[in-house]
């Protein structure tokens, strides 16, 4: 078992891709050549310092907020494709067949296992059955594209914390990783605060950490590098009973500007000017931004050749 310990997500980032460029063996499933270790795990001690800031890996933070919201939303709507259209080839029919959000807010087409694992943690502090399940053998078909990666989340609270466990089949550490980790600690931290208790530490496992050979490149020339300063977004809440009229606003930009969620939604408003190609207008509110997500996106802009759509960049 590799295991990884960490306050940030570039000190965990950073270590696991170290183990896979030093340890890894070469695998290559459905003809593509990665480099593997497995298993791996890791326990990421400040959810809040989400937002990876490691120079010469940019994410695109507007797709990191958008993912987060489609999923909790329980959408599979093709909007997604407006924040990242490298999305697109794994669709099958313009849909992501492995999309998150319907399995986890209507299971078998009514069952939301967000509020089934929330009353679960309500109703006994000490439960070990607050379990949301993403993998389904039903709805995987030969031919699909998109297969989920993630097999469950669970919620274990102790000692007033509330920790989050997921497990997945496989994680590829230089592209996903970083997204996968922002959205999985925003769902611990909501639900944190739907049950009335502390943030936890996010634990991970994953049966296979891999980067794909064409990314090793870009991996290798990370060795090196130090970790960003540690940098934690700010707390965050979405009201239970109102929480799709949130997530909503959120995402049209229509939040008081005092809402902890405001500066997600300025993070895709800037996004939104950007791939209209007001790029002066999204650079003045990349610099509004406080914290984590306002340098991300100053990064990743400063990263992109001028006035170059975000669509059109792989992330």
């Amino acid at each position: 078992m590799f295991h990884f310990i960490g306050d940030t997500i570039d000190q965990l980032f950073l270590a696991a891709l170290a183990s896979v460029i030093k340890d890894g063996e070469v695998i290559s499933p459905r003809g593509i050549e990665t480099r593997e270790i497995f298993p791996a795990a890791f326990e990421l001690r400040n959810p809040r310092a989400r937002v990876l800031l490691t120079a010469g890996r940019y994410i695109n933070p507007a797709f990191a907020v958008a993912e987060a919201l489609w999923i909790l939303s329980g959408s599979q709507d093709s909007w997604i494709f407006d924040y990242n259209s490298k999305l697109r080839q794994f669709a099958n029919d313009g849909i992501l067949r492995g999309a998150y959000g319907p399995r986890i807010r209507a299971w078998a087409g009514h069952i939301d296992q967000l509020a089934r694992a929330r009353n679960a943690l309500r109703n006994d502090h000490s439960t070990r059955r607050a379990i949301i399940q993403i993998y389904d053998p039903g709805s995987v078909e030969e031919g699909h594209l998109d297969i989920p990666c993630t097999i469950t989340h669970h919620f274990l609270i102790r000692r007033k914390r509330l920790h989050l466990f997921t497990t997945m089949r496989g994680q590829d550490v230089w592209l996903g990783l970083p997204y996968d980790v922002f959205y999985n600690t925003i769902l611990q931290e909501l639900m944190a605060g739907w049950v009335g208790v502390g943030l936890g530490s996010y634990y991970y496992r994953a049966d296979s950490f891999h980067i794909y050979a064409h990314d090793m490149p870009s991996a290798l020339s990370l060795c090196a590098t130090k970790t960003a300063h540690d940098i934690s977004m700010s707390p965050i809440h979405i009201d239970w009973d109102r929480r799709d009229e949130e997530i909503a606003a959120t995402l049209c930009g229509d939040l008081p500007v005092n809402h902890s969620l405001a500066p997600l939604s300025t993070t895709l408003e800037s996004y939104r000017h950007w791939k209209r190609g007001a790029c002066s207008k999204a650079v003045e509110l990349a610099a509004s931004i406080n914290g984590p997500l306002g340098e991300a996106l100053r990064r990743w802009y400063d990263h992109l050749p001028s006035r170059t759509p975000l669509s059109s960049v792989v992330t």
